[in-house]
């Protein structure tokens, strides 16, 4: 038997839905082509990456002051 892998599509879909705020319903992610579900998952990933980098370049601007 292979590996299940629902938890790691439910963790992509709530992530999705919980940072879109509101724009995507559970149904919206969950019948989405997984292409393009892992595309959007993907920016949503790359989005959270850069707004935590500005924060921690943030954080060590105002250390330096």
């Amino acid at each position: 038997m292979g590996y299940d892998s629902s938890p790691l599509i439910h963790k992509e879909i709530f992530q999705i839905i919980y940072h879109s705020g509101g724009a995507f319903t559970y149904n919206d992610i969950y019948t989405m082509p997984v292409n393009k579900r892992r595309i959007y998952y993907n920016l949503l990933l790359e989005q959270i990456k850069s707004e935590n980098e500005v924060i921690e370049k943030a954080k060590n601007n105002s250390k330096k002051t």
